[in-house]
């Protein structure tokens, strides 16, 4: 793993030191909640335990992730939103997505703030550390 040349302290018992010049910032300062819905022409996505945010078709759990007949009040996500599972955020249910698509109305739907690196926000709301 690349080394820094600088650390500094944070205030998370989780999470010692991070490089100097990285921000030690909190979710509501880099992202803004949205819902957008009314977009059931788009392609149907879903958020797993092991595989983040991904494309309904692509799964397997079909029935585990049975999409409602009426898809009107299902958001829009698009590429670098965080999708959060309300109900599963806790076991790792969450991920930035590399695809537009539609969500169930149960997830949270976050726009992520241009200043932040996507995948590496991926990485850290998905790590063990995060999520417990």
């Amino acid at each position: 793993m690349k080394k820094f040349a600088s650390y500094k302290s944070t205030k998370h018992p989780y999470l010692n030191r991070i490089p100097e010049q990285w921000s030690d910032t909190l979710f509501g300062r880099i992202t803004i909640p949205k819902s957008v819905q009314n977009n059931v022409n788009e392609e149907l996505l879903s958020v797993f335990l092991s595989r983040g945010v991904v494309r309904y078709a692509d799964t397997s759990q079909k029935q585990v992730h049975k999409p409602s007949e009426d898809m009107s009040k299902y958001q829009l996500v698009e590429p670098r939103d965080v999708v959060l599972n309300n109900q599963q955020a806790w076991r790792g249910s969450v991920g930035v997505s590399k695809h537009r698509g539609i969500v169930s109305p149960a997830y949270f739907v976050f726009a992520l703030n241009n200043d932040v690196n996507e995948s590496y926000m991926n990485y850290c709301i998905r790590d063990s550390a995060t999520v417990s």
